[in-house]
């Protein structure tokens, strides 16, 4: 999961205990206490992650950068319709919860940030001359 960056590969394994923690609140109610405060601080960490790897594409020169951050828009779109919903006590919000780190998981992580890493690697390879 390493981009080659210390601070977005210590941000990626938060990611995953969000993941870890949402898992085993899956039946969780909308209205509880847990909900409200994943929510905020997932959002929070959502946010400031995205700003930091965006600074960090556009430092390396990553050619993929405008759709990464594309799909970082995206992504807080989503998110921000999922607290919207908790707001107004849509059960519903919590399964939508579920789904979205599941496939920030498999999607984002896996795919989107892989390519970014590979980048990085390809990069920091020396240049060979024949």
């Amino acid at each position: 999961m390493s981009v080659g960056q210390p601070r977005l590969d210590y941000d990626h394994k938060l990611f995953i205990g969000f993941f870890n923690e949402m898992m085993a609140h899956a039946d969780a109610d909308v209205h509880s206490e847990f909900i409200s405060g994943f929510l905020d601080k997932f959002m929070r960490y959502v946010g400031a992650h995205f700003v930091e790897e965006e600074r960090y594409m556009t430092d390396i020169a990553y050619p993929g950068a405008e759709e990464h951050r594309r799909l970082h828009n995206e992504t807080v779109e989503q998110l921000t319709h999922i607290f919207e919903l908790t707001i107004l006590g849509e059960q519903r919000a919590v399964s939508m919860l579920v789904d979205f780190i599941v496939q920030g998981y498999e999607h984002h992580l896996l795919v989107e940030d892989r390519k970014l890493a590979e980048f990085v690697r390809l990069r920091s390879q020396p240049i060979r001359y024949a």
